[in-house]
Formats: structure tokens, C-alpha cells, sequence
């Protein structure tokens, strides 16, 4: 990380054609997270808008993004299982997840250090709103709300912690 940093500084330095630096900045992102680069609309506020395409179970998605279907789980909890085996309330946590989240709706990824877990899934909060308000974090963020409304589990991995306490 260090080496890329001073890169960049030194690329800077010498480099006054903007073309040069957009495109320095454009292979920067795409090094940075090489299988999911985020819309240059989307970097103000770190949030990647997508469209929900099917709910698999409480915790885990596919929606399009940027024109790609993606299996997404959500970062930091862990609904009952309701696919392939039943748990006590997983078909709620699905109901629940599929209610808010139907299909062709708008919802938008904001990813924290890792980019996907072992099955391949991108790893996200997702968003409800385009425009988070930290002070409505539990109305706004799928993860926290299926928390606070009794659906799923607190479940951390590090590194992915961003809003852990903000779950408890």
C-alpha cells in the first residue's frame, strides 16, 4: 500500500496532462478492486447503485451490477438458513428480506475491506438510500435493520467491521 501511494504522489508530481492523471486514477481504481469498479458517479459517497434482481434467503442477494448479476451477502450478519437446509425462522428472514427488497428495486453497495467471500459473493452493507444519514443507520442499511428487527444475528469477520458496534 505504501508503494502505491508514493506512486501515485510521484506520478503527480511529474505529470501535469490531465489525461495522463485520469487515467492514472481510473488504473488506480481498477487495481485497487480489480472485479468490481465502482462508477466514477458513485465515489462522492463510497455507494454503488444496483438493482435487485432476486432475494436467495435473509442475508444473501443477486442484483445487477453495473450490467453483471452478483451474488451478494450482507456484511456483518447472518440470517436462519432457508436454502439448502431449514432453520427455525429462516423462511421469515427470507419473507422479510424479499419484502423490502423486490425485485427491480434500486439499492446501493458500499463495500468495506474485503471484496468477496469464499463462495465468489461480494461482500456489502446495502443501502436502502441513496443519501445515508448516519443517525438513521438502522432504518436506511439492510444489514443493520434486519439486526434491530430481530431477523438476523451480529455475525463480524474481520476485516470487515466497519459498522460492528453500529449493529449491537
Amino acid at each position: 500500500f505504501i508503494y502505491l501511494f508514493i506512486s501515485i504522489v510521484l506520478y503527480f508530481c511529474f505529470n501535469s496532462d490531465r489525461n495522463e492523471v485520469n487515467r492514472a486514477i481510473s488504473d488506480i481504481k481498477s487495481f485497487m478492486a480489480p472485479n468490481l469498479a465502482f462508477s466514477d458517479d458513485s465515489q462522492a459517497n463510497n455507494l454503488e447503485p444496483c438493482t435487485v434482481v432476486r432475494v436467495i434467503d435473509g442475508d444473501t442477494l443477486v442484483a445487477k451490477v453495473q450490467g453483471k448479476e452478483e451474488k451478494i451477502r450482507l456484511i456483518g450478519v447472518n440470517c436462519p438458513e432457508d436454502t439448502t437446509k431449514k432453520e427455525a425462522y429462516g423462511k421469515e428472514a427470507t419473507e422479510y428480506t424479499k419484502k423490502l427488497l423486490p425485485p427491480r428495486k434500486t439499492i446501493y453497495l458500499e463495500k468495506d475491506v474485503s471484496e468477496r467471500d469464499k463462495y465468489g459473493r461480494l461482500l456489502m452493507y446495502v443501502w436502502l438510500a441513496d443519501k445515508p444519514d448516519a443517525n438513521k443507520l438502522s432504518e436506511q442499511m439492510l444489514n443493520a435493520r434486519l439486526v434491530r428487527d430481530g431477523y438476523a444475528q451480529l455475525y463480524t469477520l474481520p476485516p470487515d467491521i466497519k459498522y460492528q458496534s453500529d449493529f449491537l
